[in-house]
């Protein structure tokens, strides 16, 4: 999926999560851009334990928001 850049005065938050199953832990991660695609703050954060795809997604879109 391409990146396209937001209106001026609006920023952009892309949120993921992955799951390290031999690890036992999952991870989010948060980039946040501004109009003009400068980066602004982003964020990794290790879960530990498994969660399921939905869960981990789940809490990235929360950790995202916070």
């Amino acid at each position: 999926m391409r990146w396209f850049v937001p209106l001026v005065g609006v920023i952009k938050i892309n949120f993921d999560g992955a799951i390290f199953k031999p690890d036992g832990c999952s991870n989010v991660g948060v980039v946040i851009r501004n109009h003009n695609g400068d980066f602004l703050v982003g964020l990794c954060q290790k879960i530990v334990g498994c969660l399921s795809a939905e869960n981990v997604e789940a809490l990235a879109a929360s950790v995202a928001v916070k």
